[in-house]
């Protein structure tokens, strides 16, 4: 393994430009925060996207990636939903608005994944033919599958809570809160 510096200043600026915006965004998870709902599947888009370009470029589209990543994805979102199961939220429905509480989840579950992935890709950039084991196809389309999945079935879980609660102003606590 190549010292420290060497792997950190080796890595592409994209990825470190990645790891600042899904810190902030884990961050900004740990305080209860009105938002617009949309604004939820951004997380479950990136790590989605960050993983079908892994499929199709990294691993290679195969049935063991791909149905690897598949049933990581339904673990994944039944595993998120019912992280998200005990969670209290308050909606504005007629203006996009949903309040979610504080939480370390997000910041936390960010900061392994982002670890495992960096790893995985430490080994790749060292090793090319990691690519081709079956074991390293199996961990990395895995992981992937698994943190989509989380964050999906977490927005799922908020999506069908928000269509149940009563609609509340939340505009205000909105402003309030900055």
């Amino acid at each position: 393994m190549g010292s420290i510096s060497n792997v950190v200043s080796g890595t592409p600026t994209w990825v470190w430009v990645l790891l600042v915006y899904l810190i902030i965004r884990g961050i900004k998870a740990t305080k209860t925060a009105v938002i617009q709902f949309w604004r939820l599947l951004i997380i479950p888009l990136v790590f989605t996207i960050w993983g079908l370009a892994g499929l199709l470029t990294t691993l290679q589209f195969t049935a063991l990636s791909a149905g690897t990543w598949i049933a990581a994805i339904i673990i994944g979102c039944y595993l998120g939903s019912l992280a998200a199961r005990g969670v209290a939220i308050r909606a504005n429905k007629s203006r996009g608005l949903i309040e979610l509480p504080g939480s370390p989840f997000t910041l936390v579950l960010i900061l392994a994944i982002f670890a495992a992935k960096y790893v995985l890709g430490y080994q790749l950039a060292t090793d090319p033919a990691a690519a081709q084991s079956s074991l390293y196809v199996f961990f990395d389309a895995g992981i992937s599958g698994l943190v989509a999945g989380l964050f999906i079935g977490r927005v799922w879980n908020y999506y069908q809570k928000y269509r149940a609660v009563q609609d509340t102003d939340l505009a205000t606590l909105a402003s309030a809160r900055g």
